[in-house]
């Protein structure tokens, strides 16, 4: 016997909006447990008055037994959901091919219900790993990613287009990953991210990028990166058109790197104690720009007497 009131509640709960789907009033639903989870099966019916043969249109139908669908769905107070529909199946008696009715709950040969994937697909806009996510909604990491495939195709890398300025960098990301850091490149015009590389190391980018077409890496003028030599490899062997731009940081950081190693060795081979304590001193003063350094006087305790910026770099010891 089918209650009504039974069978519009649970289809409240679920958020099911097909007037096909039932359930019914004795055992529809069932707690147990299954490995290190409670889950709570509920039972329904799907039933469609069909007039004619999807195929042929014939009207000569006839019911021909069942089928039994389970269909995952969004777990609620720590236990997760599952619906088990019985599918009620029908044959054609003039081209003989059997049929059963859809539901707007699922996509046909899924069993992931679509208030599901769109949960999931919420999830995705998150900084949380996909093995987090199907753990939490106890699906597959292959089926998440699916989802994200399906619901942000718009977000898959182009494979026979790259624009003609590109920015690269490597980043940390995450412990389980093949090399220590990972890789991303972007564009430089529109200053979106183009895609991330796990593994920065000059095999995996060649790999990589080998997938694009030979016109789309043609069709790459300049390449803004760093000085890393895995870089500059990959650069002259995949894209035969592109020029190199290093990046003005790490120029000036390996300008101040190289004064401040040649600052540490003269220092080092000075045998006056008193001047050697200014090179190590002065060492922020003698890095700036000469016309930026300050003239406002104050008392140098290493001339024992008022200097600017300017002059204790000038007084001779």
């Amino acid at each position: 016997m089918i209650s009504f009131f039974l069978s519009d509640l649970i289809k409240s709960i679920l958020n099911i909006q097909d007037n096909n789907i039932s359930f019914s009033e004795e055992e529809c639903c069932q707690v147990t447990q299954k490995g290190d989870y409670l889950l709570k099966v509920f039972k329904g019916f799907l039933k469609s008055d069909y007039c004619t043969c999807p195929h042929c249109s014939s009207k000569n139908i006839v019911k021909n037994g069942s089928r039994h669908r389970k269909i995952k769905y969004i777990p609620i107070q720590n236990y997760n959901i599952e619906l088990e529909l019985t599918v009620q199946r029908y044959i054609c008696k003039d081209c003989k091919k059997n049929f059963s009715p859809s539901t707007n709950i699922v996509s046909d040969n899924s069993s992931i219900s679509n208030n599901l994937k769109y949960a999931i697909a919420l999830e995705l806009q998150k900084n949380i790993s996909l093995t987090s996510i199907a753990k939490r909604y106890n699906i597959s990491i292959p089926s998440v990613q699916r989802i994200m495939d399906n619901c942000y195709s718009d977000f898959k890398v182009n494979k026979k287009h790259l624009p003609e300025a590109i920015c690269i960098d490597e980043f940390k990301s995450v412990k389980n990953i093949d090399g220590a850091m990972s890789f991303v490149f972007a564009d430089y015009q529109s200053k979106s991210i183009i895609d991330i590389v796990e593994d920065r190391r000059l095999h995996s980018l060649t790999e990589y990028f080998s997938r694009f077409s030979l016109e789309a890496r043609n069709n790459v003028k300049y390449i803004c990166m760093d000085m890393y030599t895995s870089y500059i490899s990959l650069v002259n062997s995949i894209f035969p058109n592109a020029k190199i731009v290093l990046d003005k940081f790490h120029i000036v950081n390996l300008v101040n790197r190289a004064f401040n190693q040649t600052r540490i060795s003269i220092m080092n081979s000075i045998q006056d104690d008193s001047l050697k304590r200014k090179f190590k001193l002065f060492w922020k003063s003698l890095l700036k720009y000469y016309p930026d350094l300050c003239q406002i006087n104050y008392y140098c305790q290493s001339f024992k007497r008022k200097l600017s910026s300017k002059l204790s770099l000038r007084k001779k010891p």
